[in-house]
């Protein structure tokens, strides 16, 4: 038996597995890289398309989906799917969702689920849009604005 022919193949081996190893790391380093753009861009994807008022929910998050492939580079499209930018765009507008309704309740004192029902039984007020200017012109409000981070 040669030993040394049998330690010069697991050399090879162990150099092999190694490299295959460090490719794998540095693929996934990328692929979280790119994850963490994306979600960034997401915030910014979200935002862009509720401004399209006209759309429907499914078509606003059509939309964003199809701006998160445009900035994937086109070796990692197979790891990022539509159904799995699908789930970071979700995941996404879930948590701004939260926030904003937390922070309405944190500013109210009510849910926004209870804020709309009081718009929609209000807006039967005849006085309802002099209201609303009234308060829109209130120095509490003018206020609250100057505070308010863009």
């Amino acid at each position: 038996m040669d030993w040394s022919a049998i330690y010069i193949e697991a050399q090879t081996v162990i150099s092999i597995v190694l490299i295959v190893l460090s490719l794998i790391a540095v693929i996934k380093s990328i692929q979280h890289s790119i994850k963490a753009n994306l979600i960034e861009q997401v915030v910014k994807f979200i935002k862009n398309a509720e401004a399209e008022s006209l759309l429907t929910g499914p078509e606003k998050m059509n939309l964003v989906i199809d701006w998160m492939k445009d900035i994937i580079p086109r070796i990692f499209k197979v790891v990022f799917a539509e159904n799995v930018l699908r789930i970071i765009a979700q995941n996404v507008f879930n948590d701004m969702k939260k926030y904003a309704n937390s922070y309405v309740e944190n500013k109210t004192g009510a849910s926004v689920d209870k804020i709309n029902k009081i718009i929609i039984v209000s807006q039967d007020d005849p006085e309802f849009d002099k209201k609303v200017e009234e308060l829109e012109n209130s120095e509490e409000v003018k206020k609250e604005e100057k505070t308010q981070p863009e």
